[in-house]
């Protein structure tokens, strides 16, 4: 085992996978890399290609594939965690969808991929909980840490008055038409490159780092966002303020928890996505 040369990320050397997939490793080929996770493309003697993942401290993945097991996610032929370090090397399920879809497509692709999610049934862990019995606490620590981050001089372009702009529009009534409405399991971050067709047409869903529970509209918002299509005519404001919200959350937990040597740029993340949040609920006043 060898530590990547940037990032707190121990990553298996040749041996150690030939002896996981029992097959000698031809090639190695860097998909993605940020200080939480690296995925590498690994091809094993016989033209066997699998994707190999490596977490710090990112549990929820490795947790999903020891509790689901369906033909729309990829097969986990390994998954091991020791602290918080986790492994998973996965089956190579297939292509990315086609980029270059209308709205109506896109939509469709989103239904179908909710009712692979839908399928899944119910899982005892998720990252947050935005039905209307959990919110509140959601909020409350939402508004907390970034509280916190402020007394702690960790915000700088965020100020008591965006903190309490982001409080209010949480409490949208909007919003909480949104958590009191259809809750299920969510994939918490999709988008084109997490689906995958498979030649037979079949669609895979990869990367469950965001496993949550909320108003389902949320994945759908998600992928028309990552479409640059404006998703608010499909359910309103709330599921949009939402996103936000999460994506907020996400941009806090990088400065108190995991990388707050880039506290500047996050900073500034979470100031341009209350920007956002407020002209959202300006529009819709």
């Amino acid at each position: 085992m060898k530590k990547h040369k940037d990032f707190e990320i121990w990553l298996y050397d040749n041996d150690e996978l030939a002896a996981v997939h029992g097959a000698k490793v031809i090639s190695r080929e860097l998909l993605h890399e940020w200080p939480l996770s690296v995925v590498e493309k690994i091809t094993f003697d016989g033209s066997i290609s699998r994707i190999y993942k490596a977490f710090n401290n990112l549990p929820v993945e490795t947790k999903f594939y020891r509790n689901v097991k369906t033909q729309n996610i990829p097969k986990a032929f390994y998954n091991h965690s020791n602290d918080n370090r986790h492994w998973l090397l996965l089956e190579d399920a297939g292509k990315h969808y086609p980029g270059n879809l209308n709205r109506e497509q896109t939509l469709n692709l989103a239904y179908q991929a909710r009712k692979i999610i839908n399928g899944l049934g119910s899982i005892d862990f998720h990252l947050y909980d935005l039905s209307e019995k959990h919110y509140p606490s959601f909020v409350n620590v939402l508004i907390g840490l970034l509280n916190n981050l402020r007394h702690n001089q960790k915000l700088k372009a965020v100020d008591e008055a965006a903190i309490a702009r982001i409080e209010k529009a949480l409490h949208h009534p909007e919003v909480l038409r949104a958590t009191r409405g259809k809750c299920a399991l969510l994939h918490g971050d999709l988008k084109c490159n997490n689906l995958l067709k498979k030649p037979d047409g079949e669609m895979i869903v990869i990367d469950w780092q965001n496993v949550l529970y909320g108003p389902e509209e949320i994945d759908i918002y998600n992928l028309m966002a990552d479409k640059k299509m404006n998703p608010v005519s499909i359910a309103g404001i709330g599921p949009e303020i939402l996103r936000y919200a999460l994506a907020i959350k996400w941009l806090a937990d990088c400065i108190d928890r995991w990388l707050p040597h880039w506290a500047e740029f996050y900073d500034g993340r979470i100031a341009e996505t209350e920007k956002h949040i407020q002209q959202l609920v300006g529009e819709n006043e």
